[in-house]
């Protein structure tokens, strides 16, 4: 154990423990107080009187060997050594430790203590002007703890220096590895990094030229149109074939349905069978206008419509995205419906006739469902085109900023491989330094010998103030 202490109490907590003692004061149990210290090697052994004021508390309490001194920055330390063993009647024995915890910058003082109560135990009479009684040296135990302490910390010192190197050689490892897998093998290389340019020549998918982005729509939405249209027709024959659904129900089942884009090149036709008729609410201009759309549709149909059944590949998207028409027809569309179905289901379909009127309304709806698409398409196309012609025209400037990246990069990242080198290299001279001073605190004096060699070594009077 290791505690700070300051160095103005050592006298006054030593001259307490004097006073409490009655010996103190007489000669009965001489200089020594009654109590004798002595030193044999790495032992210290106490040995007190039967009339010695504290024989009850040292005969059932013991007593600790503790050493004081001052430590670097720290100042005044205290450090508990050694805790007395039974040696014989009134005799304790303490065993020194071969190292201090810290580094002392001058005496080491030693005094026994009450293990309970921690009195100090005075061990000779006080001076005339009240020094300490208490504390003693031991400078045979004291330089050979200097020596291995001094060994010791250097041989911290140095497995500190060693853990740091490893983890500086798997760092450096780590690092040369990182710059090989990326192909920069020297620092040379990174003024010499080329970045690939993209091919003018060669437009990704979906990037067509202003002149064939119509056409290109209009392929897409037919093959919508086309989807839809096969939607339905498999699940007229899922109802058909459902065992559990009478025809009445079958029909309200495929009333709400919402994918009846399909039916638009049947509807495109009625719409153009349609005259103008002074009894319908329909204008000519109206008709005029939706026969106008009717006939484009088809148009496309006939044009798109075989490409589009070979499933030859779309000029962008893909197939699995059906036309649907817009909520406002669908009112209508149990009387389309039931034109596919009255011929299976067997049910009157004459209440379900639906006029001119509805022919119009729901078919303007397939073709409004078929231009917008057509729109969107072209917008989309048009986007595409756009951003890759942008991109073309940037990529130069682009390639330049990537390619500095790199080159930023690859000399970075060499900059902070010689930063790591240079650190080992530091640190393996540092810890042959230290290795060496380790191997000459280990050869200077032969103090363990000499510790050794000590034999019945009086204490008492070896002062420490």
């Amino acid at each position: 154990m290791k505690h700070h202490l300051s160095r103005t109490l050592r006298i006054p907590l030593a001259g307490i423990a004097c006073a409490t003692l009655a010996a103190c004061g007489t000669t009965s149990l001489g200089d020594n107080l009654g109590a004798g210290v002595t030193a044999n090697g790495s032992t210290v052994s106490l040995q007190w009187d039967e009339l010695h004021g504290w024989d009850g508390l040292l005969s059932r309490r013991g007593a600790e060997l503790v050493a004081e001194y001052q430590s670097g920055s720290s100042g005044w330390v205290r450090e508990a050594l050694s805790t007395g063993q039974q040696a014989g009647q009134r005799v304790l024995r303490f065993t020194l430790p071969p190292t201090l915890k810290g580094r002392a910058n001058g005496p080491v003082c030693l005094y026994i203590q009450v293990t309970t109560n921690r009195a100090l135990l005075p061990v000779r009479k006080p001076g005339q002007l009240g020094e300490d009684s208490a504390r003693f040296r031991y400078p045979e135990w004291e330089q050979a703890a200097f020596e291995n302490t001094a060994k010791q910390l250097k041989q911290n010192e140095l497995t500190a220096l060693d853990a740091q190197r490893a983890q500086l050689d798997t760092t450096l490892a780590q690092q040369t590895k990182a710059l090989e897998q990326r192909g920069w093998q020297t620092e040379a290389h990174c003024d010499r990094i080329s970045v690939q340019t993209a091919n003018r020549e060669l437009p990704p998918p979906g990037v067509l030229p202003p002149e064939k982005q119509s056409d290109a729509a209009r392929q897409v939405c037919v093959a919508r149109m086309l989807l839809a249209k096969t939607q339905q027709q498999r699940m007229v024959q899922a109802f058909l074939t459902a065992p559990s659904l009478s025809a009445p129900q079958a029909l309200e089942a495929l009333g709400g349905a919402q994918s009846l884009a399909g039916q638009t090149a049947r509807l495109a036709e009625n719409i153009l069978e349609l005259k103008p008729s002074p009894k319908s609410p329909i204008t000519a201009e109206v008709l005029q206008g939706r026969q106008k759309e009717a006939r484009a549709f088809l148009a496309d149909w006939q044009t798109f419509l075989p490409s589009v059944q070979r499933k030859d590949p779309l000029p962008y998207g893909d197939m699995g995205r059906p036309a649907t028409i817009v909520s406002s027809a669908r009112p209508i569309q149990r009387m389309l419906l039931l034109r596919d179905l009255a011929d299976k289901i067997g049910i009157n379909a004459s209440e379900f006739a639906y006029q001119g009127k509805d022919t119009l309304a729901l078919g303007g709806a397939m073709l409004d469902s078929y231009s917008g698409c057509v729109d969107d398409a072209r917008k989309e196309l048009k986007m595409r085109q756009q951003t890759w012609s942008d991109l073309q025209r940037d990529n130069p400037e682009r390639m330049r900023r990537i390619r500095d990246h790199y080159v930023q990069s690859c000399h970075a990242g060499f900059t902070q491989l010689g930063q790591i080198a240079r650190e080992r290299d530091r640190l393996i001279a540092e810890t042959d330094k230290a290795r060496q001073q380790a191997s000459a605190v280990g050869n200077q004096s032969p103090s363990a010998a000499i510790l050794a060699s000590v034999r019945d070594k009086p204490l008492n009077r070896a002062a420490c103030q």
